[in-house]
């Protein structure tokens, strides 16, 4: 019996300690990512041209309308990729991507959301997915351009 309540005295503590490690670990991430920014800095550099493709159906990669445009309309964009990191609301539906291509080649892959209440913009940097905000500029630019399709 003794040996009982110490096996479920053991396994209580052990549930207490994870959870509070978990919390603790959750706050390290987000200090982190208060300070990250800047983490496509050669977006601009190795990018020429611009293809948006807009979903019709939010979620739905597979119909959409595409547009080409060159990057110079996108500077805001540009600038808003490489602002401070936030912790983004990932249950938000894509609304679309954007491919930035350089020399023949793909560059970078933005994904975007013009929502208000989920407005983003993501990207992924080896195997960790990234989320920044979408000033006001910048979506005024992609409803801009969505509207001429």
């Amino acid at each position: 019996m003794r040996m009982y309540k110490l096996s479920i005295y053991f396994i209580i503590s052990s549930i207490i300690h994870l959870q509070c490690n978990d919390g603790e670990k959750k706050k390290e991430e987000s200090v982190q990512l208060q300070f990250k920014s800047n983490l496509l800095p050669q977006l601009g550099a190795t990018s020429d041209t611009v293809y948006i493709l807009y979903y019709n159906t939010p979620g739905d990669h597979r119909y959409y309308k595409e547009l080409t445009t060159s990057k110079k309309i996108l500077q805001s964009l540009i600038r808003d990729i490489n602002g401070t990191i936030n912790s983004g609301k990932s249950q938000c539906i894509t609304e679309g991507k954007i491919h930035f291509y350089g020399r023949g080649e793909e560059v970078y892959t933005i994904y975007f959301n013009k929502q208000d209440s989920c407005r983003n913009l993501s990207f992924m940097v080896g195997a960790e997915k990234y989320f920044t905000g979408m000033g006001d500029k910048t979506k005024y630019i992609l409803d801009s351009l969505a509207k001429s399709l």
